[in-house]
């Protein structure tokens, strides 16, 4: 299976999240059976591990919420001068199925938007 590549929107100190929603090649939810899923951002390919995003999973749904709360997304600077440039940080999200086989379904860019006024 290749990753899906993908830009998340992400604003500063405000919380976010994201359904992915697998299906098999017949259309059917893809079966998470204790497969763990992991989703680390850093600020290039390569670099130190900043944050990752808290992730559920519904096991016979084939569904993955991902999630960063407030308090991680304060750890993303948005240190642009302008509400239109973000800062681009690369994160991947990977399964981990039961059998140890490791999959790579979504990978890319969050994009972190400053706030336009900070309180």
């Amino acid at each position: 299976m290749k990753p899906q590549d993908i830009d998340l929107p992400v604003y500063f100190n405000t919380d976010f999240e994201r359904t992915i929603v697998l299906t098999d090649g017949n259309g059917q939810p893809y079966k998470l059976t204790g497969a763990t899923v992991t989703g680390p951002i850093s600020t290039r390919i390569g670099d130190p591990i900043i944050t990752t995003f808290d992730i559920a999973v519904s096991e016979d749904s084939g569904t993955i919420l991902i999630k960063l709360p407030a308090a991680k997304t304060r750890l993303l600077p948005a240190k642009r001068k302008f509400h239109n440039q973000p800062n681009l940080y690369v994160f991947n999200i990977d399964i981990t199925e039961a059998s140890g086989k490791i999959i790579r379904i979504l990978q890319g860019y969050v994009s972190v938007y400053p706030a336009l006024v900070e309180i």
